[in-house]
């Protein structure tokens, strides 16, 4: 999780925790969370829009364009909630994008969501692309 409100950060860490289905590595920029993901591979990375050293858009792209991070799925947790500001986040690469305040129920519904489609997708081959129909002459 990458916030920098440490008042934020606290309760989302605390309702993620009281849940029981996650543990949490809590930073508060984007430099730390390069730091925690080169430690440890998250399985979800919960990604603030507004960072002090780097627009979460950006950095949302970065990590969707390294080879090392690109298949970790982003959710951004962002105080911006006007239409077009998630629409730019899902155009970064996000898997989603949760408006502040939040219910930490939805959230962990949402991560959870995230987890079981990976799951399920995990060790299957890619689809093949239809074939279009050939003209018969």
């Amino acid at each position: 999780m990458v916030e920098d409100e440490p008042d934020v950060l606290g309760v989302i860490d605390l309702s993620l925790r009281l849940l029981g289905k996650l543990d949490v590595v809590a930073v508060a920029s984007f430099a730390e969370a390069l730091e925690a993901i080169a430690r440890r591979r998250p399985d979800v990375i919960l990604l603030d829009r507004m960072l002090p050293d780097i627009d979460g858009l950006e950095g949302c792209r970065r990590l969707k364009a390294d080879p090392g991070s690109s298949a970790i799925p982003i959710v951004f947790l962002s105080a911006r909630s006007d239409p077009p500001d998630v629409k730019a986040g899902m155009d970064a690469g996000a898997d989603g994008y949760l408006t502040k305040p939040f219910d930490p129920v939805v959230l962990s519904q949402r991560i959870t969501a995230i987890l079981k489609d990976r799951d399920e997708h995990a060790g299957q081959p890619a689809r093949k692309a239809p074939r279009g129909r050939r003209r018969r002459r």
